[in-house]
């Protein structure tokens, strides 16, 4: 079969439609709840502290945690208001409700494949011969059934939801009509709600408001000013109502906490050095252009890996140039939306921002478009080689449905025990439910044990607090002084390095060892009696 008829028959087609039904199973397998999978698959640590304050806002308690007690804006707001309501109408039933939100992001990531293959149709160029709606298809499918992006748009944080106001958005922003016309007021005041929301999607889409307002201003450019300057009063429109928009957030985070950033980005950023992240942002730049073959996190920090992924980013680079050189004008617009916006991420995130653990995910919103791009060009090069009788089609696309579907069935085997399960078994089985616990890591114990106050600092400001005090004194103990004399804790649980903890003075004299196993990777740490 020559590859112009493979184009045009439905082998072709079967590729797209077997990657869609594979993003659509490995999405709502865990549902069934086999071995408990639903608690497990998806929901992140970090996706439950933003499920357990949506669990207290569906129920009346405000944005909050540790059993209603404790006001927090550690969490993003839209993501957690949507997620308040399958709670508000499940009263508050903690297993239903994930279920409920899962569907609930099983919706988004479907609406973003519909808005990506929308896109794709305008940006992806058209071959004779082929139907120009099945390269489209494909990258759509790619992106919606590769391992990484399921997992992201299911994590029960805000990432899925980001990910489809972001498309939404490119949406309104790319398409032909906008290189020469300008938008009338009533547009731009539209736009700027839609970018708001964007940025109550998850803050750092501020970068991504950024990007959108250059890239409109400088539509139609072609080396003239004045193009700009028609564009500016727009853009001016775009950045008053965004912010307008995002207002009663800013305000509610600057008078409860004293600054604008939640709470949960001023603790992640608190162990950052400027560089520290460098030498991981290639792996992670990799990945996202890679599509469906993630790094292993066991292999991302060996020295050949690095040096690979550095190699290769100046190839990658060359790419873009090249592709940038076939471009017309509306892919122009599309380079340069997407230069901008991944540009202030990387730097953001690989230069100054702490938690590298968290920077494929930081970066994931730039996937769809990115995909977009890679499929391209492995389509092209693969024409080129057919051309010179290599028909590699069927033998590519075999293989890289066979990948994802490998990928994705891997990862439905890993992912059943949750890190922390360890410590809510412990908790389950040797404290009330009118123990308070304490723990650095608290979304998925303080999930299933309301009493449970946040150590690290995410959910939780007087932690914050104590931790900044430590920073500026220089010396441990504040967050310690903090539990015992602010808190009701009978219980310290957590991974096994917590018992360095016990190395302070205070603590020897407040709390006693009761669990340290390095195999089972836990610590017990239990307050001692008052001293009559």
């Amino acid at each position: 079969m020559s590859a112009k008829s493979l184009r045009q028959s439905p082998v072709a087609w079967s590729f797209v439609w077997l990657l869609i039904v594979l993003g659509v199973v490995a999405r709502l397998a865990p549902l069934a709840n086999q071995d408990g999978r639903l608690l497990s698959q998806w929901p992140t640590e970090d996706g439950y502290y933003m499920l357990t304050i949506s669990r207290e806002l569906g129920l009346g308690n405000g944005m909050s945690t540790a059993d209603g007690s404790m006001v927090t804006n550690g969490v993003q707001p839209l993501a957690t208001l949507l997620w308040a309501l399958p709670y508000a109408l499940l009263d508050g039933d903690k297993t239903a409700s994930i279920a409920a939100v899962l569907l609930l992001e099983f919706i988004f990531a479907c609406l973003s494949a519909w808005m990506l293959y929308r896109l794709a149709l305008r940006l992806l160029p058209a071959s004779a011969g082929r139907d120009p709606r099945w390269l489209p298809a494909l990258a759509t499918g790619l992106w919606f059934a590769s391992a990484p992006h399921i997992a992201n748009t299911m994590n029960t944080l805000e990432t899925g939801l980001y990910v489809m106001t972001v498309l939404a958005m490119a949406n309104l922003l790319l398409q032909p009509r906008n290189l020469e016309t300008l938008w009338r007021l009533r547009r731009s005041l539209a736009v700027g709600v839609l970018l708001g929301v964007v940025f109550l999607s998850r803050n750092d889409g501020a970068f991504f408001i950024l990007s959108c307002c250059l890239t409109y201003l400088f539509m139609g450019w072609r080396g003239r000013w004045s193009r700009p300057l028609q564009r500016l009063p727009q853009v001016l429109v775009f950045g008053v109502v965004s912010m307008l928009v995002a207002l009663p957030w800013l305000i509610f985070n600057y008078t409860t906490f004293g600054h604008i950033m939640p709470i949960s980005g001023i603790s992640e950023g608190m162990s950052a050095q400027f560089g520290s992240n460098i030498n991981h942002l290639p792996q992670v730049l990799v990945e996202v252009f890679l599509v469906i073959l993630p790094i292993p996190e066991k292999f991302q920090k060996l020295p050949v890996v690095i040096g690979l992924c550095w190699a290769l980013i100046p190839v990658l680079l060359v790419i873009v140039v090249m592709a940038w050189r076939r471009a017309n004008a509306l892919q122009h617009q599309a380079f340069l939306l997407i230069g901008i916006y991944l540009l202030l991420l990387s730097s953001f995130y690989g230069l100054y921002f702490g938690a590298p653990h968290f920077m494929a995910r930081y970066l994931f919103p730039t996937t769809p478009f990115i995909t977009l791009f890679s499929v391209a060009v492995c389509v092209y090069l693969l024409d080129l080689l057919s051309r010179r009788g290599l028909p590699l089609h069927m033998l590519v696309g075999l293989l890289a449905v066979a990948v994802v579907g490998l990928v994705n069935w891997r990862t439905y085997q890993l992912g059943v025990v949750h890190p922390h399960h360890h410590t809510l078994a412990w908790v389950k089985a040797h404290a009330s439910e009118e123990t308070w616990i304490g723990a650095a890591q608290t979304g998925y114990l303080g999930y299933f044990h309301d009493r449970t106050l946040n150590l690290d600092g995410k959910v939780n400001f007087a932690a914050l607090q104590a931790r900044l005090q430590e920073e500026k004194d220089g010396e441990p103990g504040a967050l310690q002084r903090y539990v015992i004399n602010d808190t009701k804790i009978e219980y310290l649980v957590d991974w096994y390095g917590l018992l360095v903890w016990m190395k302070l003075p205070v603590m020897q004299q407040n709390f006693r060892v009761l669990v340290a196993d390095p195999v089972a990777n836990l610590t017990v740490l239990q307050r001692l009696p008052a001293q009559p």
